[in-house]
């Protein structure tokens, strides 16, 4: 069906650089090539007015059911939220929306809901082609670039907000220097004096590897991006909670090994066990799970990587092939295609 127009609706704000307006941008351009009109808005309480002009298909809301004011709304297309839920939901706060799971976790906590309707697990996606392993003479002169040397490179792409815990990161990479590592810790953030008061710089100072920590704060194409990732070795997340977690997979993408636990998200993308973080400590937020990662236990896999080059090297080309297969946007596109289609 040619021609035809879809509202891919934001939760956040347009005017901000968020992962809800990059994924949209990045699903709209390849909706685009199968033949849909998209068209990306923010979060507006008049999309009456917005259906009766745009005459869309469909709708597909990205974010959370309280952004989106009008889901009770008797609205003459099929909405679908693409949804990440850290909990169960009154079902009743999805009004005439199909939820789309992001992961199993969600769609598990929607059906233990009772929402009645429940789409397919739809993960988000990257775009394979941009996100890729570079070869080892591109990644040698990047590093030269950078003033980075030869050594081992674990990296982490986050906001510095307390839910990401990079504090724990830091803490495990200064227990993995002082227990025999020798690397550099690069971490990709918005700011290292976070809005909540944790402070990057002062952490790494306190676990005394302020010489072995590389901060970026700038702002990032998809293409920088791609060479933040070939810069590492290694890629670790500790967060306490996620509800997909993009960066795991466009480091997996670039064919970069991932340590995480069995948390929300990432603990459900990385397709393998080798370096995943055991002892983590259950805490409750209200009814949401989070997960705490132990930074000694989180060093000892890192220790772990660093001594195993070889079997580092086979879990990258997995995980890059795992993204191949369910995350690059092309099949995402093409699932959300079919979705729409077939109603």
């Amino acid at each position: 069906m040619s021609n035809r127009t879809l509202l891919l609706i934001s939760g956040l704000p347009l005017d901000r650089d968020t992962s809800f307006r990059r994924q949209l941008v990045l699903l709209g351009r390849f909706l685009g090539r199968l033949g849909s009109e998209p068209v990306l808005v923010g979060p507006s309480p008049d999309i009456g007015r917005i259906v009766k002009e745009k005459k869309p298909a469909a709708a597909i809301l990205l974010g959370y059911h309280d952004q989106f004011s009008f889901l009770r709304d008797d609205i003459d297309i099929p909405v679908l939220l693409w949804a990440q839920l850290s909990r169960p939901e009154d079902p009743r706060n999805f009004g005439n929306a199909t939820v789309v799971p992001l992961t199993p976790v969600t769609g598990r906590f929607l059906k233990s809901s009772g929402v009645e309707r429940v789409g397919p697990v739809i993960p988000h996606g990257v775009d394979t082609d941009i996100y890729r392993p570079f070869d080892a003479e591109e990644k040698k002169s990047l590093r030269k670039r950078y003033g980075i040397g030869g050594g081992f490179v674990i990296g982490a792409v986050a906001a510095n907000t307390k839910r990401k815990k990079l504090d724990r990161i830091i803490e495990a990479f200064g227990l993995f220097e002082a227990h025999g590592g020798d690397g550099t810790l690069l971490i990709k953030t918005d700011r290292a004096k976070g809005l909540d008061g944790t402070d990057l710089y002062d952490l790494s100072h306190r676990y005394e590897v302020q010489k072995k920590v590389l901060f970026m704060e700038e702002t990032f194409n998809e293409q920088r991006m791609a060479v933040v990732y070939n810069l590492m070795d290694l890629y670790i997340s500790l967060s306490e909670w996620e509800g997909f977690c993009i960066p795991v997979i466009e480091a997996m993408a670039c064919g970069v090994p991932v340590v995480t636990h069995r948390v929300q998200g990432p603990g459900e993308i990385v397709p393998y066990n080798d370096l995943m973080v055991s002892g983590s400590d259950e805490v409750f937020d209200g009814k949401t799970r989070l997960l705490l990662a132990d930074p000694f236990n989180a060093s000892k896999v890192l220790l772990y990587a660093y001594n195993n080059s070889g079997r580092l090297s086979d879990l990258g080309a997995l995980g890059r092939q795992v993204v191949e297969r369910l995350y690059d946007i092309r099949v995402v596109a093409e699932t959300w295609e079919k979705l729409i289609r077939n109603g």
